[in-house]
């Protein structure tokens, strides 16, 4: 393996760390002291992810997303042989940054957990592992709305990631495309991606807390497994009542090849020859 990957992995590593503190420490802060609503939570994710597009974009390219890397691999030209590093960087560095928020807020997630009576590692922890994980549906949403199971099973989970995960990446894929002539300058790349994640957030958080990315699910439930969640983190709760770990692995995947071909096979077909070459 080059240096160059090297290079490009470590700024993966970082720009996913940054987002697995920032990011999360955003959900904390709204499970844990009740400082934001849904609506800060989406605002603060989009920061959080604008901040790490600058951070680490002209390092890797701040894909920050398996998703992302697999559409950009199968359709925007990206090397199908660095597309598993970056895999493994991507969730190692969210895996970190999960890791390290909480040995900064564990003693007020447990003092939490305390006060309300919730057994770490039963089902009805997911109030405190979704935090860090994601799960379908939103247990804060669920539990004061009366869901049972039927609201959200496992298959519709899986289409909900994976059409929030197709809108990312088909906007991704516009952004960066150099005939598409109303793409974002290269300094504004990472404030138009932000909005686009907090936008996604607050219309899917109450389906399946908009994971729209499978590191961003799967490194932070490795490090609720380590920390004593359990079979609240893997497999997770039962379909409809939280659902498995693989609903944020695989709907997500799926939506990134969907809104790459999407790009790719229907819309830049449809810009004018014209306009892609006056751009």
């Amino acid at each position: 393996m080059d240096s160059s990957i090297w290079k490009k992995l470590v700024g993966e590593f970082v720009g996913c760390w940054l987002l697995g503190f920032l990011g999360l420490m955003c959900v904390a802060v709204a499970i844990v002291v009740g400082g934001f609503d849904l609506l800060g939570v989406g605002f603060a994710f989009a920061f959080a992810i604008t901040f790490s597009v600058y951070l680490s974009g002209a390092v890797s390219g701040a894909h920050l997303n398996p998703a992302v890397t697999l559409g950009l691999a199968l359709f925007g030209g990206f090397p199908k042989k660095d597309v598993i590093p970056y895999w493994i960087a991507q969730i190692l560095g969210w895996c970190v940054g999960a890791l390290f928020l909480y040995m900064i807020v564990g003693g007020m997630i447990t003092a939490y957990e305390a006060t309300n009576n919730i057994v770490r590692g039963s089902m009805e922890s997911q109030i405190t592992a979704m935090i860090f994980n994601c799960y379908a549906p939103h247990p804060a949403f669920a539990a004061l709305n009366n869901w049972d199971a039927s609201v959200m099973p496992t298959w519709k989970a899986i289409i909900s990631e994976m059409f929030g995960t197709m809108m990312l990446v088909t906007l991704v894929f516009a952004f960066i495309d150099e005939n598409n002539p109303f793409r974002p300058s290269a300094g504004l790349f990472a404030v138009v991606v932000g909005l686009a994640v907090g936008y996604i957030i607050l219309v899917t958080s109450p389906q399946t807390m908009a994971a729209i990315n499978p590191a961003r699910d799967l490194g932070p439930r490795i490090a609720t497994w380590l920390l004593g969640w359990g079979k609240a983190a893997f497999p997770g709760p039962p379909s409809g009542l939280g659902g498995p770990w693989y609903i944020f692995t695989v709907g997500p995947l799926l939506g990134g090849i969907i809104g790459g071909g999407l790009w790719k096979l229907v819309l830049l077909p449809l810009i004018p020859k014209k306009s892609a070459e006056e751009s």
